[in-house]
Parts: structure tokens; C-alpha cells; sequence
């Protein structure tokens, strides 16, 4: 099925973590090894994910893949959404 949509992928959104991004808050391997290699054959510019209720940024090849936390606010930081835009060269790029 992932290869029928390899082409124009610009964001994948998914509940789980990809695995080899991060660990868990007591030091384990977290993530699910049919996302990442999802994300590899999709190739998106963004990989947003949730479940782990913690913020974390990492790279899967060329994707930027963005871990979200709980919704909330701090003075500096807006926790548990990605905004994304595109510039006016067609880039994606997370400001959030």
C-alpha cells in the first residue's frame, strides 16, 4: 500500500511513535518498526506523531519526524501541536 502513495507525501500524521526516535521517560527503546519503515518508503517532509505524551524532534532519513506532548502552554513554548507552513519556495517547515 505504501508504495501506491510514495509520491506527493508531504505530512504523515499516525498515533505511534516510528521506533529509533526516542525512548520512554524510564530510558526504553519506544515506537513501532512498521512506522519507520513506512516513513522510509513514504518519505515525507514532516512525521507527526502523539501516543508517548512527550515532545521530542528526530530525523528518519530526510524526514523531520515531530513528537507531540500534551496540549498545554508555557510563556516560551506552545506543547503538543506542530504548525506547519510552507514558504514561498514550497518548502515545509514545523515553526511549532
Amino acid at each position: 500500500m505504501a508504495r501506491r502513495y510514495h509520491r506527493g507525501v508531504d505530512v504523515l500524521l499516525t498515533h505511534d511513535w516510528p521506533s529509533d526516535v526516542g525512548t520512554n521517560k524510564a530510558g526504553i527503546p519506544v515506537g513501532d518498526p512498521y512506522l519507520r519503515q513506512l516513513t522510509l518508503q513514504l518519505r515525507p517532509e514532516i512525521h507527526a506523531c502523539g501516543h508517548m505524551h512527550y515532545d521530542q524532534q528526530a530525523r528518519i532519513g530526510s524526514t523531520q519526524v515531530v513528537c507531540l506532548a500534551k496540549p498545554r502552554n508555557t510563556p516560551d513554548r506552545l506543547y503538543g501541536v506542530a504548525v506547519v507552513e510552507r514558504d514561498r519556495r514550497g518548502n515545509l517547515r514545523v515553526l511549532a
